[in-house]
């Protein structure tokens, strides 16, 4: 599939306050199986919230927002409830390596099916359908081999190949503006995001 190359802004990181900061960040690695982490926001303009990529997370917060941390293991609760509570507006980092992604949240949360990602999964004993949270069901984390963009024909017919199987991302989801990229410019990148999943932090940026 080819990257989406188009040209954005670049951010750097500054020590004193600029016209743009960002208050959180937020990873787009579910399962570790996601080759280009940029590439799919840029394509999606979204940004899908971790420990929520699941049908059972979608359709709980469907029926009530409040319940949805009943379909998500306890220890992810605080990472995915700071998520939810961040208002339209906020301007997150989205980590990758070394380098990233700045992004505005441009919308409430919304469920379903992110349509730019699917699922490919090794056939798996528990029966289940739909992948459900590694916390309730480890056949169904252990059976995740990949998440690619839909629309990336080599990754897909690799899978049919080798017989795995396919299936939406549902998740929840913002919507969000692309900003710029962000370089950290020889900044120690656990200064940007820490080794959690999501995080609060307030950090300066400046185009270069």
């Amino acid at each position: 599939m080819t990257t989406v190359k188009t040209k954005m802004p670049t951010y750097i990181p500054s020590a004193t306050p600029t016209d743009i900061s960002s208050n959180a960040y937020i990873r787009q690695n579910p399962w570790k199986k996601i080759d280009n982490v940029i590439n799919s926001v840029r394509r999606s303009n979204k940004i899908h919230i971790p420990f929520a990529h699941n049908k059972d997370a979608a359709e709980a917060f469907k029926n009530s927002p409040a319940s949805v941390l009943t379909a998500i293991p306890e220890d992810h609760h605080a990472q995915v409830d700071l998520c939810l509570n961040l208002p339209i507006g906020t301007i997150v980092v989205v980590p990758n390596g070394s380098k990233g992604i700045l992004v505005r949240i441009q919308s409430a949360i919304k469920a379903g099916i992110q349509d730019t990602l699917c699922i490919a999964h090794s056939s798996r004993s528990c029966g289940h359908t739909h992948i459900r949270s590694g916390g309730f069901c480890t056949p169904c984390h252990d059976s995740v081999v990949e998440v690619f963009d839909y629309a990336d024909t080599a990754s897909l017919q690799k899978h049919l190949r080798v017989g795995h199987s396919f299936e939406p991302f549902y998740t929840l989801f913002f919507d969000v503006e692309i900003l710029g990229d962000v370089d950290y410019n020889g900044v120690d990148g656990r200064s940007i995001a820490g080794m959690s999943s999501v995080g609060r932090r307030t950090l300066y940026w400046k185009l270069v």
